[in-house]
């Protein structure tokens, strides 16, 4: 074979490798595939790429994964307890963000609470007051977030050390909501000393304070609504009992 022939077969070999090697046959089929929807009058916008706008579901979502990684450690003695209840709300989650935002009600849904008061003209800061064992405690509050309706967080600034976050997460199309309290406290000495046990203590106030109020609050406008006119509750729909 002369050195010619070697030469333009090797030419040959080198150039068919290259127009079959998928990093220029995938631009190519790429490209045919856009020149076909462009005589075609198809859009060129991949679907999954499409912007559109987030919808409820989407702002529950985000709002419930930052929930999940919030930061729990303040700088907290061992003593600190963290308690969590929920509770399956007959009526929106609207409805729920609404009432249990007013704060001064509070008292309304738990009797452990003597009573809560705005202590500024721009209802940011609140003073929370509770007896337990025949003492009281109090503590000055602030909302670190409100998201209606689907999430309340708060922190106090000042006295009982404790912060937390109410959720309601839309169910039954919408009708109705579970909400969910996390909140994470340290115990006066006193009760500790009561109770010396943390386990005790956590379940106390899980069963016999947090829960029993969600379901009081839950009981108290649940009856507002059905009072309301033209209301489509009817008292018999209190599917969840306490």
């Amino acid at each position: 074979m002369s050195l010619r022939v070697a030469a333009t077969l090797l030419l040959f070999f080198s150039t068919s490798r290259a127009f079959s090697h998928p990093s220029w046959i995938a631009p190519h089929r790429q490209a045919t595939t856009r020149s076909a929807k462009l005589l075609s009058g198809k859009s060129l916008v991949d679907p999954e790429l499409e912007l559109h706008e987030p919808t409820e579901r989407d702002r529950l979502e985000e709002c419930f994964a930052e929930c999940s990684s919030v930061e729990t450690t303040k700088s907290l003695p061992p003593r600190a307890l963290s308690v969590s209840s929920e509770a399956e709300l007959p009526f929106s989650a609207e409805v729920a963000y609404d009432a249990f935002s007013n704060l001064t009600r509070q008292p309304e849904w738990s009797p452990w609470l003597h009573s809560v008061e705005f202590i500024d003209d721009a209802s940011t800061r609140s003073k929370w007051t509770l007896k337990v064992l025949g003492v009281s405690y109090s503590w000055i509050s602030i909302a670190t977030r409100g998201d209606r309706p689907f999430l309340i967080e708060w922190e106090s600034v000042s006295g009982l050390k404790n912060f937390g976050q109410v959720t309601f997460d839309p169910i039954e199309n919408g009708k109705a909501c579970r909400m969910v309290m996390v909140m994470t406290f340290v115990p006066p000495r006193l009760v500790s000393s009561v109770f010396r046990n943390s386990k005790l203590l956590t379940r106390f106030m899980e069963q016999q304070l947090i829960a029993s109020s969600l379901s009081t609050f839950r009981d108290i406008i649940f009856r507002e609504e059905t009072l309301k006119p033209g209301s489509s509750f009817n008292s018999t729909m209190l599917l969840f009992p306490v």
